[in-house]
């Protein structure tokens, strides 16, 4: 059974594949920006321009070099990490979130994120408006904009609210966001607008606040919980000289929050609790808040396998377009593992996978293997995904190790994970992929060999009733889709995530 098939299904439209706050949804209208420059993974330069996912762009120059391949040489890899931890977005201590930490760039290496295996309870979202704008009006004074909305069913709770922060660069003075309930969407709302007890913040100026999505944060004093109704949020004293988003919004499906397209807004001096007296239905669109609600589902994934799995050769590997691809088809998911090397642009709470540089089947020649360290990414000792996505043998077939007994080891690898009284994920959709190509002669025709006695090991298990599939990574990928004789290159890298993503739809 598919659990994707018997979850909510989520639109999503979100900047360069990436996500919010972890354990919390947004609601916002913010910029969908144009990244086709040099993108590079540095978390350093990521947070001089205050962590948007987007704006992690660089110049070239800046970015980190490629770690060397597995099959031989010596890369220095950036080793620069933050501490974890676990706090709500109110600052209460929360055993089901995960601090991240954003890590600066080693030398000649990357940033990574550090922390333990997520594996929440919650849905990790951003919602976004395409093709936000800096919006300034010259000719008026401050505005007081706002954003309509209905809440369609219980258990839906507030926890906080921010404000368009265009650039990321900081506001230039505080401003007051309140939230209201009403009466009625449209223009008629101000006559029955009634702000919500305990539902207003300050956002102070400056980068000290949290940012997401376009926007900077301020947490309530106490989570809200909004009953099915209809209400609004606004934000006072924008315009000049922090500007309000002008971008559209975005219609929100199977979370709870319908967007009412409609945005109060007024030029006037009036602060907060005075609601706007005007508004439309136009793009104007300043105000955010991260919310939870205890009817998100979503599927686990975790990326399981080599240094094609940690994405060597590309910034973020499959990984990267895989979320972007899941999105398009509105799939509500968290990568999970216990490593987050390699994030790529992801959001870093979308950085966690089980890739292992160096890894075979199971350890041998000194090197580690994925079959003795299953209890720590798997079962008791590491979380409990929904889909495993397990691409190894690549090491075993170019050194090569013992090749014509690796589909034993593989054997054993996945009854370990799938056997049903033993196993450590014997409810996961295991996914096995045929290795892709060896641009070595002799190490591809073992490739072959090995990719050949795989199906055949896939069918035996699926025939116990195991859930498990077998997906083909070798036809897919031709010589133009390598950064090195073992690893795929960025084009290479979409291509296996069209063929992952393709198997997780499968009913």
């Amino acid at each position: 059974m598919n659990p994707i098939r018997n979850s909510q299904r989520v639109r999503v439209l979100f900047n360069r594949y990436g996500f919010g706050l972890l354990g919390v949804s947004v609601l916002a209208c913010s910029a969908l920006l144009a990244n086709d420059s040099k993108q590079c993974n540095a978390a350093a330069d990521c947070d001089k321009l205050g962590r948007g996912p987007w704006i992690c762009e660089v110049p070239a120059g800046v970015c980190a070099s490629a770690p060397a391949s597995e099959g031989g040489g010596a890369g220095i890899a950036g080793t620069d990490t933050a501490a974890s931890g676990g706090m709500t977005m109110d600052g209460a201590p929360d055993a089901g979130s995960v601090g991240i930490g954003i890590g600066g760039m080693g030398s000649g290496g990357t940033g990574s994120v550090s922390g333990p295996a997520v594996d929440t309870r919650g849905r990790v979202l951003s919602y976004s408006g395409a093709g936000a704008l800096r919006g300034i009006n010259s000719a008026n004074g401050t505005l007081n904009d706002g954003h309509q909305f209905e809440v369609t069913e219980d258990g839906l709770s507030i926890v906080d609210l921010g404000v368009w922060d265009q650039g990321a660069d900081g506001l230039s003075g505080p401003h007051t966001v309140t939230l209201f309930s009403i009466d009625k969407a449209g223009a008629g709302a101000g006559a029955s607008a009634k702000p919500i007890t305990g539902g207003s913040v300050i956002v102070p100026a400056g980068v000290a606040v949290p940012f997401d999505g376009g926007f900077r944060f301020a947490p309530l004093s106490a989570p809200i919980d909004l009953k099915p109704g209809t209400y609004a949020v606004v934000a006072y004293g924008l315009n000049a000289p922090d500007p309000y988003g002008d971008g559209g919004n975005v219609p929100l499906a199977g979370t709870g929050i319908r967007d009412l397209r409609f945005n109060p807004s007024e030029f006037s001096s009036n602060q907060s609790p005075a609601y706007p007296a005007s508004g439309g239905t136009g793009s104007i669109c300043s105000v955010s808040f991260h919310f939870k609600s205890s009817h998100d589902k979503f599927v686990k994934i975790m990326p399981l396998g080599d240094s094609m799995t940690e994405g060597q050769g590309s910034s973020g590997g499959y990984r990267l377009p895989l979320a972007g691809l899941l999105a398009e088809h509105q799939v509500a998911f968290q990568f999970v593992g216990s490593v987050a090397t390699n994030p790529g642009t992801l959001s870093p709470d979308q950085v966690h996978h089980e890739g292992h540089t160096g890894a075979m089947i199971a350890a041998a020649n000194a090197r580690p293997g994925i079959d003795g360290s299953l209890g720590a990414y798997l079962g008791p000792g590491g979380v409990t995904p929904d889909f495993i996505l397990l691409m190894i043998g690549t090491v075993d077939m170019d050194l090569p190790y013992l090749p014509e007994t690796a589909p034993d080891r593989m054997d054993s690898l996945m009854t370990h994970i799938l056997d049903k009284s033993a196993g450590l994920a014997p409810l996961a959709h295991l996914i096995v992929a045929q290795l892709p190509p060896n641009k070595d002669s002799a190490a591809d025709a073992r490739v072959v060999t090995y990719n050949a006695a795989l199906a055949a090991l896939v069918n035996r298990h699926k025939a116990a009733g195991e859930n498990v599939s077998v997906v083909d990574m070798h036809a897919i990928l031709g010589p133009d889709d390598f950064f090195d004789r073992l690893s795929p290159n960025d084009a290479g890298y979409a291509k296996m995530a069209r063929v992952w993503v393709n198997a997780i739809l499968q009913p």
